[in-house]
């Protein structure tokens, strides 16, 4: 299945991070290491943004909204970034 991880933060930097495919369904809960995900130049943007507002570069699946694009389903996780504080 396809999973889209999105985020306001990532927004903010206007990062989109492409479509991937998991065998397992990401739930509420699970952290997301997004840096496995992007590109380098994407990652140091993400790191440097995120270290900026003062929050971890460690997502948590917060939300999921399901979709369906053609005859594929599609989920979107949207990911909250915790404070270092």
């Amino acid at each position: 299945m396809k999973v889209v991880f999105v985020s306001d933060d990532l927004k903010e930097i206007d990062i989109d991070i492409p479509a991937v495919e998991f065998e397992t369904i990401p739930i509420v809960g699970d952290w997301v290491n997004i840096e496995s995900y992007v590109d380098e130049i994407q990652w140091e943007q993400i790191e440097k943004y995120l270290y900026s507002i003062n929050k971890l570069a460690f997502g948590v699946i917060n939300g999921r909204t399901w979709t369906r694009e053609g005859n594929e389903n599609i989920l979107y996780a949207h990911l909250a970034f915790s404070s270092i504080d």
